[in-house]
């Protein structure tokens, strides 16, 4: 290898290996698409280029020529279906399956992630890649990759930024099995659809402007995905007492960051998924999220009807239940019979969790609050509990 270097000291650099190697792995997989291993490996290499103009020209070279089109096809699919297709209509129109699909759009999201952290340059920077002599007797040869790569045109910040932003709806839906109507139309600005699968080079003027309608759309759509990940906390939860998040904070995160480039409001998200927690029964991680939460009144009164579930819950379970019913307030009793929670309230929570959660809600919900009431009554019936923890 040193005698290798000390002819070849240009081909030899970490970035020229690296692009080449991962255009190869790229090429690889162009050829039989079902191989998504090999765009992973891909990806995985390109990572890891070190200089930057050759990065940016490598998925610039990517995105053209390899993913755009596949991309652009699931994206038209999807819209049209409003869900994931069928395995027949991927297979048709794709070429891949149902779940090679979703693995392809995970795929998808990291590049273009890669792509979008990646410096975005100025072209003319004067970067050029240096060959040996011996090259250079070869003017007739075909351009090296380095040098292609580099020779690229960069990509405009707004268009990749765009393309990140749909991939990981597509990516949502496919992996989490929602169903949404035409969502490239109801969760994207009229003025950026022309916009989709265009030249990446483009130096396209992306408008943004406050759309009400749509901004609660995408709130909604947000709020669904994370509704749809408490399932991975109650896989990832085995033994029953190991409680285990990762994936629930993976898509946690990948909402937040959509909700900052739509410029929504992320604290409806973070109420979402504490109320979503507590629904669930994961309490401990519900009081994590719970610190983030600017609104503490609007989450107080969002949670009110959980406890009172939990509350209905247990009372339903116990055999004094006149006995405690009778020394509880008329009020109380009413509001608990007439909670309507849609979501399925876990009840084989604790009561030292419910009664802990009770409190809190009793805490920050101010008197002027039209709840503040019942909170209180529900905070003084939590004697039902007592000697039974």
């Amino acid at each position: 290898m040193i005698l290798l270097k000390r002819h070849f000291p240009y081909s030899l650099t970490s970035s020229v290996l690296l692009a080449n190697l991962c255009w190869e792995f790229a090429m690889s997989w162009n050829k039989d698409v079902t191989q998504l291993d090999l765009l992973a490996a891909a990806l995985t290499v390109l990572r890891q280029i070190p200089m930057k103009n050759m990065k940016h020209g490598v998925c610039c070279l990517l995105w053209t020529l390899h993913i755009k089109k596949r991309l652009e096809a699931a994206a038209k699919l999807m819209n049209k279906l409003g869900k994931l297709p069928k395995e027949r209509l991927c297979m048709q129109d794709i070429g891949l399956s149902d779940i090679q699909l979703t693995t392809f759009l995970q795929h998808c999201v990291t590049f273009l992630d890669i792509f979008v952290d990646d410096e975005i340059l100025q072209r003319g920077d004067g970067t050029t890649i240096k060959s040996e002599e011996l090259w250079d007797g070869h003017p007739g040869g075909p351009q090296p990759f380095a040098t292609l790569a580099i020779s690229q045109m960069p990509a405009w910040y707004d268009l990749v930024l765009l393309h990140v932003q749909v991939a990981n709806v597509l990516y949502m839906m496919a992996c989490l099995n929602l169903k949404m109507l035409k969502p490239l139309n109801n969760l994207f600005e009229s003025v950026v659809q022309p916009y989709f699968f265009q030249d990446i080079t483009d130096k396209a003027m992306l408008t943004w402007y406050r759309d009400d309608k749509r901004d609660n759309t995408r709130t909604e759509f947000l709020c669904r995905v994370i509704t749809a990940s408490m399932e991975f906390i109650h896989r990832e939860t085995t033994d029953g007492v190991t409680i285990s998040s990762s994936q629930a904070i993976s898509w946690m995160n990948k909402c937040q960051a959509l909700a900052s480039i739509w410029k929504i409001n992320n604290d409806e998200l973070r109420i979402h998924q504490t109320c979503q927690l507590y629904i669930n029964g994961f309490d401990r991680l519900a009081e994590e999220v719970n610190v983030a939460v600017t609104d503490i009144e609007r989450l107080a009164a969002n949670l009110l009807p959980i406890a009172g579930r939990r509350m209905m819950a247990y009372l339903s379970k116990t055999p004094n239940l006149l006995e405690e019913m009778s020394q509880m307030s008329p009020a109380l009793t009413r509001y608990l019979e007439n909670l309507n929670v849609p979501e399925i309230v876990c009840t084989n929570c604790s009561n030292v969790d419910t009664v802990e959660l009770i409190r809190r809600i009793s805490v920050h919900l101010p008197k002027t609050h039209c709840d503040y009431h019942i909170a209180q009554l529900m905070l003084d019936a939590t004697f039902i509990y007592e000697g039974n923890n």
